[in-house]
C-alpha cells in the first residue's frame, strides 16, 4: 500500500511540475523533478563512467537520502505523539 501511494505521488508531482529543465523559486513555474531527470537522461545509451552516468547515481542517492530523512522524521513524530491504550 505504501509503495502504491509513493508511485502515484511521484507521478502526480512529475505531471504537475512538467518536464522542463527550469529551476525557479516561484512554484507557479514549471520545473524538472529529479525523477523525470533520471528518466529523461537514461536513454539506454549512456556511456559507463561518464559524467551523465555518474549524475544518475548522484541523483538517485540524493532521492534515497531525502526519503530516508523523511521516514526517520515521520517515525520520530509518530512515536512522540502516539497515544498509549490500555
Amino acid at each position: 500500500m505504501k509503495s502504491l501511494g509513493l508511485s502515484v505521488g511521484v507521478m502526480i508531482v512529475a505531471l504537475a511540475a512538467g518536464l522542463r529543465a527550469n529551476m525557479s523559486v516561484d512554484p507557479r513555474q514549471g520545473m524538472e523533478t529529479m525523477t523525470s531527470y533520471m528518466v529523461q537522461v537514461f536513454t539506454g545509451d549512456v556511456v559507463t563512467g561518464s559524467t551523465v552516468y555518474q549524475s544518475l547515481f548522484a541523483v538517485g542517492f540524493l532521492l534515497f537520502l531525502i526519503t530516508l530523512a523523511m521516514n526517520i522524521f515521520s517515525n520520530f513524530l509518530v512515536s512522540k505523539f502516539r497515544e498509549a491504550y490500555d
